[in-house]
């Protein structure tokens, strides 16, 4: 499977910037302009010359590039699997990603940088790790992505543009994102990520499992920052800030058995807390799903050494 599957398993969804069930952006008007945009523009200058507007904000044109790369590139799984992607410098990148229509991380993000610097917004290119499983959990991810950083009005904002086609929330919520949620998923070294105070490497590797879906219906930032659970007893009790829309039913594989252990759990203000009794071994315990929040922990379980 490709990165984006294997983190995702989303492959069945096609963007709609103005789809359903969705909280109305206060970027409608740019997204509805986006949807009905043409061009045959020779270069990425001249498009993004004709697809913005003078008298929009630098936000508004930062929202217009977003959306049509979002619409308009096609990530390349085919080129991922068979390994004849093409990597260069950010400009040839971005260039071909242009001219090709597609491309893989390092080419979306090359594009919105070029597009954004030739109308005067400063952007970069951010190259950081991801983590696309739990069995990564408490281990340096090996997998690397690229996203951006752009400048507006003074303020720096995050940007995942090749994330953002993936679904109508994954497009709203991939632009300018909560630094202390995206730092869940996305790991880039100190001020590029964009925190006051920046976390360590391997804090983000023993971060749990978390899919950004788990954040969709979350108003906070609130996420748990232990990814691993050691118990000699058996029982382990798990405090966590939980969208009410969210399933919270824990499961296990064991082997290739799925097992739902024995668990209750209450609610107390904004936290669910809950106690689980366990089978002796070491494996992941998941709850929700990855299309609708997933959370994942590695759980040790050794029994004492009798004497």
């Amino acid at each position: 499977m490709t990165i984006r599957q294997i983190f995702f398993l989303l492959s069945v969804f096609v963007l709609t910037l103005n789809g359903t069930g969705q909280t109305l952006s206060k970027y409608k008007h740019i997204d509805d302009y986006v949807i009905s945009f043409e061009s045959n523009a020779p270069t990425p200058e001249k498009l993004v010359r004709s697809l913005i507007k003078k008298k929009w904000t630098e936000d508004e044109k930062v929202r217009a590039v977003y959306g049509w790369i979002a619409k308009n590139i096609k990530y390349d799984y085919e080129g991922l699997n068979l390994k004849t992607v093409h990597f260069s410098d950010d400009n040839t990148m971005a260039l071909e990603a242009f001219a090709k229509r597609t491309g893989v991380c390092a080419h979306y993000s090359a594009l919105f940088q070029y597009m954004c610097n030739s109308i005067g917004i400063e952007a970069k290119t951010i190259n950081g790790r991801i983590k696309l499983s739990p069995s990564q959990i408490g281990i340096v991810p090996i997998d690397f992505h690229g996203w951006n950083m752009v400048k507006t009005n003074g303020k720096y904002h995050l940007i995942e543009v090749t994330w953002a086609s993936a679904s109508q929330k994954h497009f709203e919520y991939f632009f300018y994102p909560d630094p202390k949620r995206f730092i869940a998923t996305h790991y880039s070294e100190g001020k590029d990520q964009l925190l006051s105070v920046p976390i360590k490497k391997k804090e983000f590797d023993n971060y749990p499992y978390i899919s950004d879906c788990f954040f969709f219906e979350k108003k906070d930032n609130i996420f748990p920052k232990q990814g691993t659970i050691v118990t000699n007893n058996g029982h382990i009790e798990l405090k966590i800030n939980y969208p009410d829309t969210l399933s919270l039913l824990p499961e296990i594989f064991i082997g290739d058995e799925l097992y739902y252990p024995p668990c209750t759990f209450k609610k107390v203000g904004q936290t669910f807390i809950l106690s689980l009794k366990i089978p002796e071994g070491e494996y992941v315990l998941r709850l929700g799903s990855e299309c609708n929040g997933l959370l994942a922990f590695k759980v040790i379980y050794k029994k004492e050494d009798e004497e």
